[in-house]
């Protein structure tokens, strides 16, 4: 009778433990799907900015006299249900020794999830912050959140450079 209850036992545990393990792979797995599908939302979100910063510039170029040019930003505000921020840094060399620049899209909960998406040229510079750029109707911002309301990326040519950033437009 015993030998029967502890098989029993054995048994029950055996099926536990499979169903934990199965639950666990399950987590891990959908884990990483979302990873997965955030970080190729966040590289969207990269590439739109990216897109319309390679336009501006584009512009600055055609026109070669001294203007501002600025493009308000449409963006999701949410992606999976979490807020995220975009930054355009300026490494200073890449893996492949030369000068890029990069948009990144990052999550506010966890900026390991991110995406990234290359400027085709680094002739431009990158508004770090500093420096007196008098920019009448934008705040320029480093970092811009997908929760500010009326977002924008500028370019200003000036005296033969030209300066790219993010901002918020002030109303």
């Amino acid at each position: 009778m015993a030998e029967v209850a502890l098989a029993h036992v054995i048994g029950t545990v055996m099926l536990i433990l499979v169903f934990i393990s199965a639950a666990l792979f399950y987590q891990h797995y959908y884990s990483s799907l979302r990873v997965e599908a955030l970080s190729r939302q966040l590289w969207e979100a990269a590439s739109y900015i990216a897109s319309n910063v390679a336009d501006l510039v584009s512009l600055c170029f055609i026109n070669p006299i001294d203007q501002l040019i600025i493009k308000t930003l449409d963006l999701p505000e949410k992606i999976g249900e979490e807020y995220y921020s975009i930054i355009i840094i300026k490494p200073a060399i890449s893996d492949a020794d030369e000068e890029i620049i990069l948009v990144r899209a990052y999550l506010n909960s966890n900026p390991y999830i991110y995406g990234e998406a290359i400027l085709p040229f680094a002739m431009i510079n990158v508004w770090n912050g500093m420096g007196g750029i008098d920019l009448s109707i934008i705040e320029p911002k480093l970092v811009v959140s997908s929760s500010t309301p009326n977002s924008v990326i500028w370019a200003l040519a000036r005296n033969g450079t030209i300066i790219i950033g993010l901002g918020v437009k002030i109303v």
